[in-house]
């Protein structure tokens, strides 16, 4: 059976990243990256996409891969028609990008949807009958897979684990507050609290905090552990109310490991209320970043 290949695009507020797939192994050809810098505005970011998109096919038509289709990730909200309807990181709000790739074959979706399917056909979720999948870098994303396909909702939008605000009580006026749990849990509150409570100025790479952390750093230790403890709150939120049968941690910082990884999983024993529940299985995705 000859193998089939795709062209998949990953559009984040870094870098755009393109290659070659196999879609029966994951393998990819001619990985390439070019800087997104989103600050250029929305039909800049859209034409380099185009230009890494030609190159890649000509790629495949020069080694004589037969490329059948290109499905393209976004670090935004993807509606069930495949429009871009957000334009928090990249601004593509109401943009239709597979019409800009002037190709037969496109599927645009989030990106945590494309890291979820990954998973879910050639990953760490690929026996479950159900799973969580949850992506934590710059932000934090979701996406419940059932039978190997995600939930998307009703307009696509079930994604959004940690980014709408949760209020609690205060005790004196207003009497109440909010706070947005994304800001603490992820790469860049990771950053922010590090650089506010450090000797340290500007902030540093999360990777790099979470190292330091290992080594017994004092501001890196509690910035790692109330990041964890906090990741941890909310997954075991999602666990309480989906029930997955496992659930698979991507994204640079979800794989991170040490100090972060075991705060996670004390976090997450702690916050899963069903007895059962709590031995649900936590894996690393596969795919890492890809």
């Amino acid at each position: 059976m000859t193998n089939l290949y795709s062209i998949g695009l990953d559009v984040g507020g870094t870098k755009i990243a393109g290659a070659i797939v196999d879609t029966a192994t994951g393998e990819m050809f001619d990985f390439r990256t070019v800087p997104t810098r989103p600050e250029r505005g929305g039909e800049a970011v859209l034409d380099d996409l185009a230009v890494l998109h030609v190159r890649l096919r000509q790629f495949a038509q020069q080694r004589r891969i037969p490329v059948d289709a290109t499905g393209v990730g976004v670090a935004e909200l993807v509606d069930n028609d495949g429009v871009v309807r957000s334009g928090h990181t990249i601004p593509w709000n109401d943009v239709d990008v597979s019409a800009a790739l002037e190709a037969s074959r496109v599927a645009v979706v989030s990106d945590v949807v494309a890291g979820s399917l990954a998973e879910a056909r050639l990953g760490a979720g690929r026996s479950a009958p159900s799973f969580l999948y949850v992506s934590v870098g710059t932000g934090v994303s979701s996406a419940f897979i059932v039978d190997g396909t995600p939930w998307r909702g009703a307009n696509g939008n079930a994604i959004v684990l940690a980014s709408g605000p949760i209020a609690y009580p205060l005790d004196e006026p207003p009497w109440r507050s909010e706070f947005v749990p994304e800001q603490v849990a992820s790469g860049t509150g990771l950053q922010q609290w590090f650089a506010q409570h450090s000797m340290q100025a500007d902030r540093i790479d999360a990777r790099a905090i979470v190292a330091a952390a290992i080594t017994g750093d004092p501001a890196a230790t509690e910035a790692v552990t109330n990041d964890g403890w906090m990741l941890g709150s909310i997954v075991g939120f999602a666990v309480n109310l989906l029930d997955p049968h496992r659930v698979v941690v991507g994204g640079g910082l979800g794989a991170a490991g040490g100090l972060y990884w075991t705060t996670f999983l004390a976090s997450l024993q702690h916050h899963v209320w069903a007895s059962a529940s709590r031995d649900v299985g936590v894996v690393t995705a596969r795919f890492g970043e890809h």
